[in-house]
């Protein structure tokens, strides 16, 4: 053996435990094991999701949140890092549709206000959600299904197959639902009357309202003659208790004249029995029912005052006014009235909406409105109400249309915007039973051709869509922060020959594109 390899074997029996024992602290250590579930997307160009791109940086993941948006991070520990080469490639938040029916199941009870969307996702729906990420979706809107009316609330879910409820529910109680005439087949008069319903629930809530305030002012009306009633009662009852006193310590006065040797305390006489009558014997005390028993007039008369006395004396206390029933449906309506909640209402002739419209301005509701395929004939009115509309941008047929298609127009969306209404894009029902969602970049670059202009559609879908359902703080945009949902895209997000490669969802990479031949993504 060469002469050269014993002090390498030496070095090795020297060094070799420290450095074991080095590598085994700093895997141990937490920050350690933290940086370890570090991802690193490096030098893409990323659209950040409200209008803002920033080109060749590094986007910091670890765990279920963005770490950072930025440098890429240093030192020893990014080694550890998972590195992910993003040149040349565009990064966006997470797809959101605001209006769709994507894995629901089931039908919601028509008219409950309380009804949940929510319970009609059907998170294990691995075919339809995988489609929508591989689209690059991440959450969407889902209203509850049902008829005219009032179908209840509609709730924001993530795409996570199997997920866990609290990770996959974003918001349960995201916005009040409503349909008017939007299955098609409604005639006038059935449209006219689903409008007086809802016009009547939201009365009912705001009488509902004042019975609840008026049961307040009557409860601190009780509690105010509560108090002045037993402070008089325990007045009466000191006086009673100091004429009491003063009676037992008067001595007794002499009977007959004679002396107060001779004064003896009379004896009370036994109260002779009946067979059925009480007999009013001196020194005896009738019972206090016994005017109840007396055949005869007089101790009957005098029971009956002592009664009536004794009930005067109940009816001076004041009585506890009676709350109203609770009422949940009524008090999810009061939560729209007071602002809390939108009134998402699907309706697409323009006498629908101007119905609704009415009564949204009736009870100073925030209206939203869903398909609204007449919309445009009303854009100015919409705008100087401040009315938000969810369209799904789909070209109109090139047949005749009857129903609520009668209204669509190539340039709904464009003619909306121009007028100052805000215009949201999402995919609406399924057509043919099969969810549009996986479509909503296509509908998206579908509004641009009909005069949105690019960067307003992708905020749509992204930063102003998470604005809309709620959900800002946590989703809809790249940054510090905010959890991540990203999805990388080969090329700019609206070019033709775009591909989703890579989705993640909370942080957890969950679509992969299969690579292309010649080894490519």
């Amino acid at each position: 053996m060469p002469e050269h390899a014993t002090p390498a074997r030496a070095d090795l029996r020297v060094f070799s435990p420290a450095a074991v024992a080095l590598c085994v602290a700093l895997v141990a250590s937490p920050a350690v094991r933290a940086q370890m579930g570090m991802t690193v997307i490096q030098d893409a160009h990323v659209l950040v999701g409200d209008g803002e791109e920033i080109e060749s940086t590094s986007i910091t993941l670890r765990g279920d949140k963005i770490m950072g948006v930025g440098r890429a991070p240093s030192g020893p520990m990014a080694l550890l890092a998972k590195k992910i080469p993003a040149e040349g490639k565009y990064v966006t938040p997470g797809l959101i549709d605001v209006w769709c029916d994507l894995a629901s199941r089931g039908a919601a009870r028509s008219g409950a206000a309380t009804a949940l969307a929510e319970d009609n996702f059907d998170r294990f729906a691995e075919s339809e959600l995988r489609a929508a990420l591989r689209n690059g979706v991440t959450a969407v809107y889902l209203p509850p299904s049902g008829g005219d009316g009032i179908t209840g609330l509609g709730a924001v879910m993530r795409l996570l197959p199997g997920g866990e409820p609290d990770v996959v529910t974003l918001r349960s109680r995201a916005a009040l639902a409503s349909r008017v005439g939007a299955d098609g087949s409604s005639g006038p008069l059935r449209r006219v009357q689903t409008a007086e319903s809802l016009r009547k629930a939201f009365a009912d809530a705001l009488a509902y309202r004042e019975a609840l305030d008026q049961y307040e002012e009557d409860l601190k009306e009780y509690e105010k003659k509560l108090k002045e009633y037993v402070e008089n009662w325990e007045k009466k009852q000191g006086k009673d208790d100091d004429q009491g006193e003063k009676a037992e310590s008067k001595p007794a006065k002499e009977k007959g004249g004679g002396s107060g040797d001779d004064q003896r305390t009379p004896r009370r006489r036994r109260r002779p029995r009946s067979s059925g009558d009480f007999t009013d014997v001196e020194g005896a005390d009738p019972p206090a029912s016994a005017g109840a028993f007396a055949p005869n007039g007089g101790g009957e008369g005098e029971g009956r005052k002592e009664r009536s006395g004794d009930k005067k004396k109940k009816d001076d206390a004041p009585k506890k006014p009676e709350r109203p029933e609770r009422d949940p449906e009524k008090e999810t309506l009061l939560d729209v009235i007071d602002g809390k909640l939108y009134w998402r209402v699907e309706a697409y002739r323009p006498a629908d909406i101007l119905n609704v419209l009415e009564i949204a301005q009736e009870f100073n509701l925030a209206l939203v409105l869903e398909g609204a395929t007449g919309a445009h004939r009303l854009s100015d009115r919409l705008a100087e109400a401040g009315v938000k509309v969810i369209s799904d941008a789909r070209p109109p047929s090139v047949m005749y249309a009857g129903g609520v298609q009668r209204d669509r127009s190539p340039d709904n969306v464009g003619r909306l915007h121009a007028a100052g209404v805000a215009v949201y894009l999402g995919s609406g029902r399924g057509v043919g039973g099969a969810p549009v969602t996986p479509h909503l970049m296509a509908i998206a670059a579908q509004a641009v051709a009909e005069g949105l202009d690019q960067a307003t559609a992708l905020k749509r879908i992204t930063g102003d869509a998470a604005e809309l359902l709620g959900i800002d703080e946590s989703v809809g945009r790249i940054a510090s922060g905010m959890d991540a949902d990203l999805v990388i895209w080969s090329d700019h997000p609206m070019s033709p020959g775009a591909r989703v490669e890579r989705v993640f969802v909370a942080g957890k990479e969950v679509y992969r594109a299969p690579e292309r031949k010649g080894g490519a993504e």
